[in-house]
């Protein structure tokens, strides 16, 4: 079910950035920044008898550059919706994982819904490490 909610919002962002684009004669861009938020994540795993544990840099796109400030103010937030999500993974979940776009999004979207603004600022989320250990 959780699923197919995240495919539903993708479907009606497309469809929203779509409509944009049409409306302006298609030359709607829309500019992303950068948002470290701090060195790597490392976690257990979902299963209470995992031995290796999660290692895992991410980066974040954000549609809003004055926000950075703010952010890093709130970096514990941030930080904590990406260690709660990362820890659902099962060891499973990360040594077969094929789809880190869709890791991506779950992380997104636990950033944005943590922060709790009225406009999510968080884009896209970029991993620069992923290891099992």
């Amino acid at each position: 079910m959780r699923g197919l909610k995240r495919l539903v919002a993708l479907m009606c962002s497309a469809a929203l950035m779509a409509a944009l684009m049409a409306a302006c004669g298609g030359d709607v861009e829309v500019k992303l920044f950068a948002y470290d938020p701090g060195e790597a994540f490392v976690t257990n795993f979902a299963e209470p008898d995992a031995k290796k544990m999660l290692k895992c840099a991410v980066m974040f796109e954000i549609t809003d550059q004055k926000a950075v400030e703010s952010l890093v103010e709130r970096n514990y937030i941030i930080r904590d919706a990406v260690i709660k999500e990362l820890s659902r993974l099962t060891t499973e979940d990360a040594t077969v994982y094929k789809d880190l776009d869709a890791l991506g999004v779950r992380l997104v979207e636990a950033v944005n819904a943590a922060l709790g603004l009225p406009d999510p600022i968080f884009h896209g989320a970029y991993f620069s490490e992923f290891t099992v250990a």
